[in-house]
Formats: structure tokens, sequence, C-alpha cells
């Protein structure tokens, strides 16, 4: 993802009712609401990469 795109998805977000598409700009409180949320979901799924690729490497061989 590009920096432009981060940038957007931080400080807007789109509304679509009844095929109209509406842009809406965050407020500063906002954004750094959806920046926390979005920080705290990549870390959770980088600690569970982690633990299962640790998990995968720490199994015994059976193809002995």
């Amino acid at each position: 993802i590009g920096s432009e795109e981060l940038q957007e998805a931080l400080t807007s977000h789109c509304v679509v009712t009844r095929g109209e598409t509406i842009i809406r700009t965050n407020t500063v409180d906002k954004a750094t609401d959806v920046r926390d949320a979005m920080s705290k979901a990549l870390y959770g799924r980088l600690f569970s990469w982690i633990v299962n690729r640790i998990n995968a490497l720490l199994q015994p061989d059976t193809n002995i």
C-alpha cells in the first residue's frame, strides 16, 4: 500500500447509501482511533504468524 492510500484510509471514510458514495473527512480524534485500531490488528496478526511459524519449526519431523 502506498503512503497516499494509507493517509486516505486514516483520514477519511466512505459511506455508500442508495448507490451514492459519500467520502467524509475524519476528525483528528477519529483518525487517531483508526490508526490505533489498525496498529492493534497488524500487531495481532504478526504475533499470530510468529507463534504459528515457531510452532511449525518445533514440531518433530514424522518422515523419518
